[in-house]
């Protein structure tokens, strides 16, 4: 594996799967590095367009840098209302500054590609693992944010609150996300009249299911 695609997955990681670790390693050193994009024209006009795009909630959005606006994201994933957020020679910080765009729109999905041209200016390893958690902290109360290489899911960061706040709309969002299927008619009344029968004196539950499983019932 290329030593940047190493040094990017690595910053991901520890961002994601282990935020103690990325506010431990917050850069302490005063070593300088840019945070400037070297390519201010185009990221001025990209801007531009997502701001007079009408604000639609619950699309699928694309956000990223150079990798994800060459995307042909609606031909790949066959939904023509996907959003592409992606902006040539982005880096962290500047996905951070353009991230309220994104979260107005509470997509219904996101995806994270970023960090590349990070390496490319030589910024420090635990400065993009910090912007990394910084970014999560940004969405931690909406959207879901699922973080990619080459297209192949390396993590996935849920909200810790979405205002599901009780069993109804609990059960309805894992009925949606196909966790779960409703009940095709009601339980009959006397389901739960009826005592259990009672277990023979030496006689095991879980020896007769695996019995059962080895007879393949």
């Amino acid at each position: 594996m290329p030593l940047a695609l190493r040094r990017a997955l690595t910053c991901a990681a520890l961002a994601a799967a282990a935020p103690s670790i990325a506010f431990a390693q917050h850069p302490t050193n005063q070593r300088l590095y840019d945070t400037i994009t070297s390519m201010p024209d185009l990221r001025a006009s990209r801007i531009a367009k997502f701001e007079a795009e009408p604000v639609v909630p619950g699309r699928v959005i694309f956000l990223g840098n150079s990798i994800t606006q060459g995307g042909d994201w609606a031909k790949l994933t066959g939904d023509s209302t996907v959003i592409n957020r992606g902006i040539g020679a982005d880096i962290t910080f500047g996905l951070r500054t353009r991230l309220a765009d994104v979260t107005k729109r509470k997509p219904s999905k996101l995806f994270v590609l970023i960090g590349i041209n990070d390496i490319s200016k030589d910024i420090p390893d635990a400065v993009i693992a910090a912007q990394y958690r910084a970014l999560i902290d940004s969405v931690k109360g909406g959207s879901p944010v699922l973080i990619v290489d080459r297209g192949r899911p390396v993590a996935r960061l849920e909200p810790v609150s979405g205002g599901r706040s009780d069993d109804d709309s609990r059960l309805a969002h894992l009925v949606r996300e196909g966790i779960v299927r409703p009940a095709r008619r009601s339980a009959p009344k006397g389901l739960f009249a009826t005592k259990p029968p009672r277990l023979k004196r030496g006689a095991s539950g879980v020896r007769a299911l695996l019995e059962e499983r080895r007879e393949g019932r």
